[in-house]
């Protein structure tokens, strides 16, 4: 069994957390026993129906340049880059993760209280994780990207085609070709295309979901390093779900699960 660590200290970027909805820490909700409940239906071949959200860890190495130009600060020199990293530390909202929420579509955001799988990237890929890292905060640096509740919902129905390969790169490419712009042109379809029954379509693009984003953004730095689609990456995105990245998570020769993550209340959790 993975140790627990109270805290984040151990977290670099790219790591994947999985929340635990069993743990006490972890504040249940109505929507988490609902993709619990769906979750559990899959088949045991699956990973564990109690994960019930995915975030990314994505905050910042201190002293590191950005891969290339975001839509955040980019800094030109090292002395900028070392008040930006002092102005963070010190600053009680630091933005320590990305995801895709039910309440405010993808963001950046720091991470609330609970229990977390922590699944971290071996030391020879690491440089894929800063990839898929950056990529995450630059999607989640405007709020524009929304979130898809029908989607999310539909992901937990079985039947799902969640190792379409054909699809998975389909959609990688999409994601890739965005990989640099703030609202990516995935995320650009028309609001009255992202409603009613249209958001059961496969491939129907708009918006995201969470195990959706922590893929999408690992197509994208796998697509946009020149390395092939594999393991978590190799997923098709638009219908997996957390049990189903889980799953990936464990196959995945590039990730190992050494330990969770356990975080106390904060005062910003009800935010």
């Amino acid at each position: 069994m993975p140790a627990a660590v109270f805290g984040t200290q151990i977290l670099e970027e790219g790591d994947i957390l999985l929340l635990d909805d069993s743990h006490p820490w972890t504040n249940s909700t109505g929507a988490h026993s609902a993709i619990r409940l769906g979750q559990a239906i899959k088949g045991s071949e699956l990973g564990e129906s109690k994960l019930v959200h995915a975030v990314m860890w994505t905050k910042q190495a201190a002293g590191r340049m950005p891969m290339a130009p975001s839509s955040g600060i980019v800094f030109g020199n090292p002395a900028d880059q070392a008040q930006h990293n002092a102005d963070v530390a010190a600053s009680p909202h630091t933005e320590e993760i990305s995801e895709a929420s039910g309440a405010h579509g993808v963001r950046n955001h720091w991470l609330r209280a609970g229990g977390y799988y922590a699944f971290t990237l071996r030391d020879d890929q690491r440089g894929l994780g800063v990839r898929a890292a950056e990529i995450a905060r630059r999607w989640g640096s405007t709020g524009a990207i929304s979130y898809s509740q029908m989607e999310a919902l539909s992901s937990v129905v079985p039947g799902n085609s969640v190792h379409d390969a054909g699809r998975a790169m389909e959609n990688a490419r999409r994601y890739a070709a965005g990989a640099f712009h703030s609202l990516p042109d995935w995320a650009r379809l028309p609001e009255h295309e992202r409603t009613g029954r249209d958001m059961f379509v496969e491939g129907n693009f708009g918006n995201a979901y969470c195990s959706q984003f922590i893929i999408a953004c690992y197509q994208a730095a796998s697509l946009t390093s020149g390395v092939p689609l594999e393991g978590v990456a190799a997923l098709h995105a638009r219908v997996a779900n957390v049990r189903h990245l889980h799953d990936a998570l464990q196959g995945d020769r590039r990730f190992v699960h050494q330990f969770n993550v356990c975080i106390q209340q904060t005062v910003h959790d009800g935010q």
